[in-house]
């Protein structure tokens, strides 16, 4: 809020347009190779070890190729400046590969408390340096601080509260490797898919309608998306280890699965649609008159956020009863449904394509 105060909505559209492509970076590191630790019932040091060399390879191959694509990505769009924050991001991903093998174990052994505190204090320090940056340096550098600031703090901190034992450097162990990549490619796979589903919007929408209007449809999206994200995803997070150790016990699975649903859909629901009622003095309020094209927008994401928030919580059930295939081919379906929804859409502007993520989580998911 602070920094939508402070600049305007080119800057949020900027970030992204970088952020559809450093995005899918942050889905191999989260949801790749750590899955499998998670999902592992036991595990020792050759699990561990061969999880974080992996992990590090991989983040250091991917950083490199982003930075390098960074300029051509800047060609795609036709703006020289998304490629400075895509640089500034590839810096963060490899700072934040040493801490993901650390997180996995502090999930994987129910301490989400430990996670709460990590991922606040993250948030606190990198946005306390995002609204310096904003009055003092550059703008760019104050949207992209989040991606840079966040990762060295979650790093840091899950290391030093998760401190691993691991063999010498990149000692894999041939086994447990085959394992992990035959696992994680299908959980990757999925996570691909579905990121493409939560992105390729912003992509024609940066791509077709410009940095200014999907400044706008960023913030539309990052509030309509709040039961999704920060609701459902917490409870995610609970859920892949849950049914890791329920794997073998479906009907409980099954159980758990139904409650859940039940709790989410009585929270989520009345929130969305609570918030779309009062989003246009909520707007004006806490944004200003400049974001006000925001609202119309943000109604139909918010009522997309509210479905969405019940659906995805059966990806954890599936990753967690080592099913992740099933979940790929649904994000695959879907994917193809927006896609085509979007081609045809986007042209319109961005309430037209807000229509079309409320028609794909109906339809779909």
């Amino acid at each position: 809020m602070v920094l939508a105060r402070l600049l305007t909505p080119e800057y949020f559209g900027i970030l992204g347009m970088a952020m559809v492509f450093a995005g899918v970076i942050f889905v191999i590191q989260e949801s790749g190779f750590s899955s499998y630790l998670i999902y592992k019932k036991n595990y020792n040091i050759n699990v561990v070890s061969s999880t974080f060399w992996l992990n590090f390879i991989v983040s250091v191959c991917l950083a490199l190729l982003l930075w390098i694509l960074s300029p051509y990505i800047s060609i795609l769009y036709n703006d020289d400046q998304v490629g400075i924050v895509l640089k500034y991001v590839s810096v963060g991903i490899l700072i934040g590969s040493f801490g993901n093998t650390s997180r996995a174990i502090i999930m994987k052994n129910n301490k989400f408390k430990t996670i709460a505190k990590v991922d606040i204090c993250a948030e606190l320090v990198s946005s306390a340096f995002a609204i310096y940056f904003a009055i003092y340096f550059d703008s760019l550098l104050a949207v992209s601080t989040k991606y840079l600031v966040r990762p060295l703090i979650q790093a840091l901190l899950s290391i030093i509260s998760q401190p691993l034992s691991i063999n010498g450097p990149f000692k894999l162990d041939k086994g447990e490797t085959r394992n992990i990549i035959s696992y994680s490619s299908n959980v990757l796979g999925s996570q691909l898919f579905m990121y493409a589903n939560n992105n390729i919007d912003y992509f024609l929408v940066g791509k077709i309608l410009g940095n200014i209007q999907l400044g706008y449809y960023s913030l539309a999206f990052q509030w309509g998306s709040i039961a999704r994200y920060y609701i459902s995803n917490a409870i995610i997070r609970v859920m892949f280890p849950e049914a890791s150790k329920l794997q073998n016990d479906l009907l409980k699975v099954k159980s758990i699965f139904l409650e859940v649903v039940s709790k989410v859909s009585l929270i989520s629901l009345p929130l969305c649609i609570g918030f779309s009622l009062v989003s246009y003095e909520f707007i004006y309020i806490f944004y200003g008159e400049k974001w006000i094209d925001v609202v119309p927008v943000l109604q139909l994401l918010l009522l997309a956020g509210g479905i969405a928030s019940i659906t995805i919580v059966g990806g954890s059930i599936l990753r967690g009863i080592g099913n992740p295939l099933a979940e790929m081919k649904t994000s695959i379906l879907s994917f193809g449904f927006f896609g085509l929804l979007l081609r045809v859409f986007t042209k319109y502007g961005i309430i037209a394509v807000a229509y079309c993520e409320l028609l794909r989580v109906i339809v779909v998911e």
